[in-house]
């Protein structure tokens, strides 16, 4: 099964975003998109939809890397891209590793 995903237009330049309370808004008040993490929605996925921890974590990133056909994404396998992060058991992100180098370490406290 093919997923359609629509052809992304380059952003106006002049288009103003702006972050409050959590929600991003154009300067006319409409919504600029999404400010969802991908540990919050793994957490979302577990508490609202009763799934697994192995299950959210797939459906955050394996189901949409096979459906955009990118192969080297959302898995551990010899020859994939190495993107990785590592959560704690209260799924905080502890550090982030794009192509096997660690680019966002977690600020210690």
């Amino acid at each position: 099964m093919k997923i359609l995903v629509p052809i992304k237009r380059v952003p106006d330049p002049e288009l103003k975003i702006k972050l409050k309370d959590g929600v991003s808004r154009t300067s006319a008040g409409g919504l600029a998109g999404s400010t969802l993490t991908l540990e919050a929605g793994v957490h979302n996925a577990m508490q609202f939809a009763g799934v697994s921890l192995n299950e959210a974590l797939t459906m955050a990133t394996w189901a949409p890397a096979e459906a955009m056909g990118w192969l080297g994404k959302g898995r551990l396998a010899p020859g994939a891209d190495a993107d990785i992060i590592l959560l704690d058991e209260k799924l905080n992100v502890h550090w982030t590793m794009v192509a096997g180098r660690v680019v966002h370490p977690r600020p210690t406290p």
